[in-house]
């Protein structure tokens, strides 16, 4: 899939603070702020997983899933900036989700990991947050459609389908690369 045409993962998804909580029916600037806010971080915690995947894997098959990943969540990104700037919103600086959320707890516990280990949790995060956020793309996506975004809506039509699809591929490469790494290794991951 290009770049555009899969723009997003998970993953590496900020679970909390997620479009669609339950806070009554804000106006639809007030849902274009939330959802391009929850997809901004979810691109700067999938750019910040991929660029250590690309440091840290001893895999082939993981570090170009790391790249296609900081690719696709760079040119979400820029939709997403154009989109907030259509709407006036200034997105906060780049970084990881906010701390204690499932992705940046995913990410720092990858740092200290190495080898076949390393990779092998790191497939395990991206198909984690490519699942948790298509679900929470699909709720984004209800949100947008009832604020009438098009270029919003249209953006998340697009975006659970595709998270959805990178979440099937971390756990097809998980096999080759659980094969690889030794038992001992495992059990230490696991902990």
């Amino acid at each position: 899939m290009g770049r555009r045409g899969f723009a997003a993962m998970i993953a590496a998804a900020a679970v909390a603070g997620a479009p669609g909580a339950a806070r009554g029916e804000p106006g639809s600037g007030a849902i274009a702020a939330e959802v391009l806010g929850w997809l901004h971080r979810t691109n700067s915690a999938a750019i910040e997983g991929g660029e250590l995947a690309a440091q840290k894997s001893t895999s082939a098959r993981v570090r170009q899933l790391a790249a296609q990943l900081v690719g696709d969540h760079t040119a979400l990104e820029q939709e997403v900036g154009a989109l907030a700037a259509a709407h006036g919103l200034e997105l906060p600086g780049t970084g990881a989700s906010a701390p204690g959320d499932d992705a940046s707890q995913g990410l720092a516990a990858l740092e200290d990991l190495r080898g076949g280990t390393f990779d092998a949790a790191f497939l395990r995060w991206v198909a984690d947050q490519g699942r948790q956020g298509a679900t929470q793309a699909r709720s984004a996506q209800a949100r947008a459609q009832q604020s009438r975004e098009p270029a919003l809506t249209a953006l998340l039509d697009r975006l659970a389908p595709q998270l959805e699809a990178r979440a099937q591929a971390a756990r097809a490469a998980q096999r080759p690369v659980a094969a690889r790494t030794p038992p001992s290794a495992r059990r230490r991951s696991s902990h």
